[in-house]
Protein backbone atom coordinates (compact mmCIF):
# COMPACT_ATOMS: atom_id res chain seq x y z
CA UNK A 1 0.00 0.00 0.00
CA UNK A 2 1.31 3.26 -0.62
CA UNK A 3 2.56 5.78 1.71
CA UNK A 4 -0.24 8.37 0.77
CA UNK A 5 -3.04 5.73 1.90
CA UNK A 6 -1.44 4.46 4.64
CA UNK A 7 -1.86 8.00 6.21
CA UNK A 8 -5.56 8.56 4.94
CA UNK A 9 -6.49 5.21 5.90
CA UNK A 10 -4.93 5.44 9.33
CA UNK A 11 -7.40 5.31 11.75
CA UNK A 12 -8.93 2.31 10.12
CA UNK A 13 -5.76 0.33 9.90
CA UNK A 14 -5.31 1.10 13.88
CA UNK A 15 -9.30 -0.56 14.31
CA UNK A 16 -10.45 3.62 15.59
CA UNK A 17 -13.77 3.97 14.81
CA UNK A 18 -15.72 7.01 13.03
CA UNK A 19 -16.42 9.11 16.45
CA UNK A 20 -13.26 8.19 18.04
CA UNK A 21 -11.47 9.13 14.74
CA UNK A 22 -13.44 12.60 15.03
CA UNK A 23 -12.72 13.25 18.77
CA UNK A 24 -9.07 12.56 18.03
CA UNK A 25 -9.29 15.23 15.06
CA UNK A 26 -11.50 17.64 16.34
CA UNK A 27 -10.27 20.63 18.62
CA UNK A 28 -6.89 19.11 19.42
CA UNK A 29 -4.47 21.22 17.17
CA UNK A 30 -0.95 22.18 17.86
CA UNK A 31 1.37 24.34 16.28
CA UNK A 32 2.98 22.88 13.48
CA UNK A 33 6.11 21.06 14.52
CA UNK A 34 9.00 18.70 11.96
CA UNK A 35 6.85 15.83 12.58
CA UNK A 36 4.16 17.53 10.90
CA UNK A 37 5.90 18.43 8.10
CA UNK A 38 7.06 15.00 7.46
CA UNK A 39 3.53 13.47 7.39
CA UNK A 40 2.75 15.93 5.23
CA UNK A 41 5.40 15.74 2.64
CA UNK A 42 4.92 11.56 3.00
CA UNK A 43 1.07 11.61 1.97
CA UNK A 44 2.27 13.79 -1.35
CA UNK A 45 3.40 12.00 -4.78
CA UNK A 46 6.66 10.85 -4.94
CA UNK A 47 7.05 13.59 -7.65
CA UNK A 48 5.74 16.26 -6.32
CA UNK A 49 8.27 15.36 -3.01
CA UNK A 50 10.97 15.49 -5.34
CA UNK A 51 10.22 19.17 -6.92
CA UNK A 52 10.21 20.14 -3.39
CA UNK A 53 13.35 18.76 -2.33
CA UNK A 54 15.44 19.94 -5.53
CA UNK A 55 14.09 24.21 -4.86
CA UNK A 56 14.06 24.87 -1.17
CA UNK A 57 12.21 28.05 -1.54
CA UNK A 58 8.97 25.95 -2.82
CA UNK A 59 9.44 23.68 0.14
CA UNK A 60 9.91 26.76 2.24
CA UNK A 61 6.87 28.25 0.75
CA UNK A 62 4.85 24.72 1.33
CA UNK A 63 6.15 24.53 4.32
CA UNK A 64 4.90 28.48 5.34
CA UNK A 65 0.94 27.62 4.12
CA UNK A 66 0.95 24.39 6.16
CA UNK A 67 1.77 26.44 9.35
CA UNK A 68 -0.77 28.96 8.06
CA UNK A 69 -3.62 26.62 7.70
CA UNK A 70 -2.33 25.42 11.50
CA UNK A 71 -2.62 28.28 12.92
CA UNK A 72 -6.18 29.25 10.89
CA UNK A 73 -6.91 26.10 12.50
CA UNK A 74 -6.32 26.49 16.10
CA UNK A 75 -7.69 30.29 15.76
CA UNK A 76 -10.85 28.73 14.64
CA UNK A 77 -10.99 25.46 17.35
CA UNK A 78 -10.71 29.00 20.16
CA UNK A 79 -13.58 30.08 18.32
CA UNK A 80 -15.44 27.30 19.46
CA UNK A 81 -15.96 26.44 15.23
CA UNK A 82 -14.81 22.55 15.93
CA UNK A 83 -18.74 22.04 17.17
CA UNK A 84 -19.83 22.96 13.78
CA UNK A 85 -21.69 19.95 11.89
CA UNK A 86 -19.55 20.80 9.40
CA UNK A 87 -16.38 19.80 10.84
CA UNK A 88 -17.82 16.39 11.72
CA UNK A 89 -19.48 16.08 8.17
CA UNK A 90 -16.29 16.41 6.67
CA UNK A 91 -14.43 14.02 8.75
CA UNK A 92 -17.15 11.46 8.21
CA UNK A 93 -17.08 12.12 4.37
CA UNK A 94 -13.04 11.58 4.82
CA UNK A 95 -13.72 8.72 6.51
CA UNK A 96 -15.52 6.95 4.04
CA UNK A 97 -13.29 8.13 1.09
CA UNK A 98 -10.45 6.31 2.76
CA UNK A 99 -12.49 3.27 3.20
CA UNK A 100 -13.68 3.03 -0.57
CA UNK A 101 -9.63 3.75 -1.11
CA UNK A 102 -8.72 1.39 0.79
CA UNK A 103 -11.41 -1.40 -0.04
CA UNK A 104 -10.61 -0.52 -4.15
CA UNK A 105 -6.80 -0.97 -3.24
CA UNK A 106 -7.13 -4.82 -1.75
CA UNK A 107 -9.54 -5.30 -4.96
CA UNK A 108 -6.94 -3.92 -7.29
CA UNK A 109 -3.93 -6.28 -5.11
CA UNK A 110 -6.03 -9.56 -5.23
CA UNK A 111 -6.48 -9.91 -8.82
CA UNK A 112 -5.25 -12.25 -10.58
CA UNK A 113 -3.55 -10.43 -14.15
CA UNK A 114 -3.65 -12.55 -16.74
CA UNK A 115 -1.20 -12.44 -19.87
CA UNK A 116 -2.93 -10.19 -22.31
CA UNK A 117 -0.33 -10.49 -25.10
CA UNK A 118 -2.86 -12.46 -27.08
CA UNK A 119 -5.53 -10.16 -26.84
CA UNK A 120 -3.26 -7.15 -27.73
CA UNK A 121 -2.19 -9.20 -30.46
CA UNK A 122 -5.95 -9.64 -31.66
CA UNK A 123 -6.75 -6.15 -31.03
CA UNK A 124 -3.57 -5.16 -32.92
CA UNK A 125 -4.90 -7.46 -36.38
CA UNK A 126 -8.23 -5.96 -35.80
CA UNK A 127 -7.51 -2.46 -35.62
CA UNK A 128 -4.61 -1.96 -37.58
CA UNK A 129 -5.52 1.29 -39.58
CA UNK A 130 -5.45 2.54 -35.94
CA UNK A 131 -1.73 1.98 -35.66
CA UNK A 132 0.31 3.83 -38.32
CA UNK A 133 3.09 6.48 -37.65
CA UNK A 134 2.13 9.53 -40.03
CA UNK A 135 4.34 11.38 -42.64
CA UNK A 136 7.26 13.47 -40.74
CA UNK A 137 9.68 15.54 -42.23
CA UNK A 138 12.97 16.85 -40.36
CA UNK A 139 13.72 20.36 -40.80
CA UNK A 140 15.28 23.67 -39.62
CA UNK A 141 14.88 27.21 -40.10
CA UNK A 142 16.11 30.61 -39.32
CA UNK A 143 13.91 33.28 -37.93
CA UNK A 144 13.58 36.84 -37.91
CA UNK A 145 11.03 39.32 -36.61
CA UNK A 146 9.41 42.35 -36.62
CA UNK A 147 7.79 45.34 -35.49
CA UNK A 148 6.20 47.36 -37.98
CA UNK A 149 6.41 47.25 -41.87
CA UNK A 150 9.71 48.99 -42.23
CA UNK A 151 11.40 46.72 -40.23
CA UNK A 152 9.55 43.81 -42.26
CA UNK A 153 10.99 44.94 -45.52
CA UNK A 154 14.71 45.20 -43.85
CA UNK A 155 14.62 41.30 -42.55
CA UNK A 156 12.96 40.31 -45.78
CA UNK A 157 15.75 41.84 -48.02
CA UNK A 158 18.30 40.04 -45.79
CA UNK A 159 16.42 36.24 -45.34
CA UNK A 160 16.85 37.01 -49.13
CA UNK A 161 20.57 37.12 -49.12
CA UNK A 162 20.93 34.41 -46.39
CA UNK A 163 18.64 32.48 -48.62
CA UNK A 164 20.61 33.02 -51.88
CA UNK A 165 24.84 32.72 -49.81
CA UNK A 166 23.23 28.87 -48.60
CA UNK A 167 21.91 28.10 -52.03
CA UNK A 168 24.81 29.12 -53.39
CA UNK A 169 27.34 26.78 -51.38
CA UNK A 170 28.84 30.15 -50.04
CA UNK A 171 27.95 28.83 -46.76
CA UNK A 172 25.85 26.22 -44.59
CA UNK A 173 22.24 26.84 -43.26
CA UNK A 174 23.10 25.95 -39.52
CA UNK A 175 25.87 28.24 -39.24
CA UNK A 176 23.80 31.18 -40.81
CA UNK A 177 20.79 29.88 -38.62
CA UNK A 178 23.37 30.26 -35.73
CA UNK A 179 24.31 33.83 -36.27
CA UNK A 180 20.92 35.21 -37.71
CA UNK A 181 18.15 33.20 -36.24
CA UNK A 182 16.07 34.37 -33.10
CA UNK A 183 14.34 31.15 -32.16
CA UNK A 184 15.62 30.97 -28.76
CA UNK A 185 15.03 27.51 -28.99
CA UNK A 186 16.56 26.36 -32.30
CA UNK A 187 19.42 28.84 -32.71
CA UNK A 188 21.73 26.67 -30.64
CA UNK A 189 21.00 23.60 -32.72
CA UNK A 190 21.71 25.56 -36.18
CA UNK A 191 17.55 25.96 -36.51
CA UNK A 192 17.13 22.75 -36.30
CA UNK A 193 12.98 21.47 -35.44
CA UNK A 194 13.64 17.88 -35.22
CA UNK A 195 10.81 15.24 -36.69
CA UNK A 196 7.55 16.42 -36.75
CA UNK A 197 4.37 15.42 -38.61
CA UNK A 198 1.41 17.55 -39.95
CA UNK A 199 -0.59 19.62 -36.84
CA UNK A 200 2.06 20.76 -34.94
CA UNK A 201 3.27 23.89 -37.00
CA UNK A 202 1.52 26.37 -37.72
CA UNK A 203 -0.16 26.51 -41.33
CA UNK A 204 1.72 28.75 -43.03
CA UNK A 205 5.00 27.30 -41.89
CA UNK A 206 3.68 23.66 -42.20
CA UNK A 207 2.42 24.47 -46.05
CA UNK A 208 5.48 25.49 -46.63
CA UNK A 209 7.99 22.74 -45.38
CA UNK A 210 5.73 20.01 -46.86
CA UNK A 211 5.96 21.16 -49.91
CA UNK A 212 9.48 20.52 -49.76
CA UNK A 213 10.61 17.03 -51.54
CA UNK A 214 14.10 17.02 -51.84
CA UNK A 215 16.65 17.10 -48.58
CA UNK A 216 18.90 20.75 -48.78
CA UNK A 217 15.86 22.22 -50.51
CA UNK A 218 15.20 25.57 -49.02
CA UNK A 219 11.61 27.07 -48.92
CA UNK A 220 10.77 30.93 -49.89
CA UNK A 221 10.53 33.49 -47.32
CA UNK A 222 7.90 32.42 -45.36
CA UNK A 223 5.54 34.72 -42.65
CA UNK A 224 3.50 33.47 -39.83
CA UNK A 225 2.52 35.47 -36.90
CA UNK A 226 6.33 34.74 -35.11
CA UNK A 227 7.43 36.72 -37.78
CA UNK A 228 9.74 35.51 -41.42
CA UNK A 229 11.33 31.99 -41.65
CA UNK A 230 13.68 30.14 -44.13
CA UNK A 231 13.05 26.37 -43.98
CA UNK A 232 15.80 23.73 -45.02
CA UNK A 233 14.20 20.19 -45.00
CA UNK A 234 16.49 17.98 -43.94
CA UNK A 235 14.30 14.70 -44.34
CA UNK A 236 11.64 13.42 -45.07
CA UNK A 237 9.81 9.94 -43.37
CA UNK A 238 7.32 8.17 -45.56
CA UNK A 239 3.86 7.19 -42.72
CA UNK A 240 4.11 3.87 -42.15
CA UNK A 241 2.83 1.00 -40.49
CA UNK A 242 3.95 0.56 -37.10
CA UNK A 243 4.84 -3.22 -36.08
CA UNK A 244 2.87 -4.99 -33.14
CA UNK A 245 6.33 -4.71 -31.38
CA UNK A 246 6.07 -1.17 -31.43
CA UNK A 247 2.62 -1.06 -29.67
CA UNK A 248 2.56 -4.22 -27.54
CA UNK A 249 3.33 -2.29 -24.36
CA UNK A 250 0.43 0.39 -24.70
CA UNK A 251 -1.85 -1.94 -25.95
CA UNK A 252 -1.26 -4.51 -22.92
CA UNK A 253 -1.57 -1.63 -20.56
CA UNK A 254 -4.74 -0.32 -22.08
CA UNK A 255 -6.28 -3.55 -21.96
CA UNK A 256 -4.47 -4.24 -18.48
CA UNK A 257 -6.53 -0.79 -17.16
CA UNK A 258 -9.42 -1.71 -18.80
CA UNK A 259 -9.82 -5.30 -16.93
CA UNK A 260 -8.52 -3.87 -13.32
CA UNK A 261 -11.51 -1.16 -13.29
CA UNK A 262 -14.38 -3.44 -15.45
CA UNK A 263 -13.33 -6.13 -12.28
CA UNK A 264 -13.95 -2.93 -9.75
CA UNK A 265 -16.90 -2.15 -10.99
CA UNK A 266 -18.32 -5.44 -10.88
CA UNK A 267 -17.46 -5.88 -7.51
CA UNK A 268 -18.83 -2.70 -6.37
CA UNK A 269 -22.02 -3.83 -7.88
CA UNK A 270 -22.20 -7.38 -6.23
CA UNK A 271 -21.64 -5.00 -2.98
CA UNK A 272 -24.45 -3.10 -4.24
CA UNK A 273 -26.61 -5.78 -5.15
CA UNK A 274 -26.55 -6.46 -1.19
CA UNK A 275 -26.59 -3.28 0.22
CA UNK A 276 -30.15 -1.89 1.53
CA UNK A 277 -30.32 2.26 1.37
CA UNK A 278 -31.88 4.22 3.53
CA UNK A 279 -32.72 6.74 1.20
CA UNK A 280 -36.41 7.60 0.99
CA UNK A 281 -36.24 9.09 -3.04
CA UNK A 282 -39.76 10.69 -2.78
CA UNK A 283 -38.84 12.61 0.52
CA UNK A 284 -35.31 13.85 -1.25
CA UNK A 285 -37.85 15.31 -4.34
CA UNK A 286 -40.36 16.80 -2.13
CA UNK A 287 -37.25 18.58 0.05
CA UNK A 288 -35.38 19.80 -3.15
CA UNK A 289 -38.38 20.63 -5.09
CA UNK A 290 -37.10 18.14 -7.68
CA UNK A 291 -39.35 17.46 -10.91
CA UNK A 292 -39.16 14.03 -11.12
CA UNK A 293 -36.96 12.91 -14.80
CA UNK A 294 -39.59 12.62 -17.71
CA UNK A 295 -39.36 9.26 -19.52
CA UNK A 296 -39.72 8.44 -23.62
Amino acid sequence: MNTKLKLACLPLLLGVSLPVFADLVIGKSAPLNNEDVKQELASLPENDVNRLMDQPLLLGNFIDQLDMRRAVAIAAEKEGLASDPKVANAVRIAYENALVALLREKLRADLEIPDFTPLAREQYRAEKDRFTKPEQVQARHILLTFKDEAEKQEKMALLESIRERIASGETEFDKLAVEYSEDNGSVAKGGDLGTFARGRMVKPFEDAVFALNEPGELSGIVETRFGLHLIQLDKRLPARQLEFDEVKDQLIQSIRNNYIQTSIQESERDIMDNYTSGMDMQELIEFYNLQPAKTR
